[in-house]
């Protein structure tokens, strides 16, 4: 169900910046999932597409990233950041941590040209 929301969070951004843009230019859209998400890139590259056949775009393209955890040990206080899902610091291996920034997805840029 996240896919879907995370879709049409994209086509309706997408669609607020489009305003008056040509619809045929090439459009570059990209987006963030935490490594943390249970959505996979190809499922919401899948979803968007759906969503965005009839609604007159014709070249788009959705580039989604895998952002970046940030997290603290509560044991030794190592902080790390990573790109994987994270289940004990790497220092001590204690399961015992807390992240400090992560957003589970997240649009970075939409790029229009022509």
């Amino acid at each position: 169900m996240h896919d879907l929301t995370y879709a049409n969070r994209i086509l309706d951004r997408l669609k607020k910046e489009a305003g008056k843009k040509e619809k045929s230019a090439l459009v570059t859209i990209e987006v963030y999932l935490s490594p943390l998400s249970h959505v996979t890139p190809r499922r919401l590259k899948d979803v968007f597409g759906l969503l965005l056949k009839g609604e007159g775009f014709n070249n788009v393209v959705l580039n989604v990233n895998v952002s970046e955890i940030s997290a603290h040990c509560r044991k030794c206080g190592k902080t790390w950041k990573s790109r994987k899902p994270t289940f004990e610091c790497p220092k001590c291996k204690n399961s015992y941590f807390e992240l400090d920034h992560w957003e589970e997805f997240y649009i970075e840029s939409i790029k229009f040209e022509k």
